[in-house]
């Protein structure tokens, strides 16, 4: 059901999970309540209107706890950088808002 890796971070792996969706599956050194901790945060900061993908789920996958969320589709931050110096100013204000929102 795990489709292609699509990025790899210090606690998990994320994989293409179907046509509209991810896996955020937690590698082994990571505590497998993990999981239901990162998905609760990020229900909690959705609902105060911080932009994140929706939960689906909390799940096992290949035998490692794994958060399911919606797939947003498009170029990362980073990826709009390199395509386009010019819009490094206005990307970088827009993580610090977000960032600002997510510690409100």
């Amino acid at each position: 059901m795990l489709g292609p890796l699509l990025a790899v971070g210090r606690t998990s792996q994320v994989f293409e999970y179907g046509k509209d969706a991810v896996a955020k599956v937690l590698i082994a050194s990571v505590p497998d309540h993990w999981a239901s901790v990162e998905a609760h945060l990020t229900e909690a900061v959705r609902s105060l209107g911080v932009p994140v993908p929706a939960v689906r789920d909390v799940t096992v996958v290949d035998g490692r706890p794994a958060v399911i969320f919606d797939r947003v589709i498009g170029p990362s931050m980073w990826q709009q950088m390199v395509a386009d110096p010019t819009s490094i100013e206005t990307l970088v204000a827009e993580l610090a808002r977000v960032q600002c929102a997510i510690h409100a």
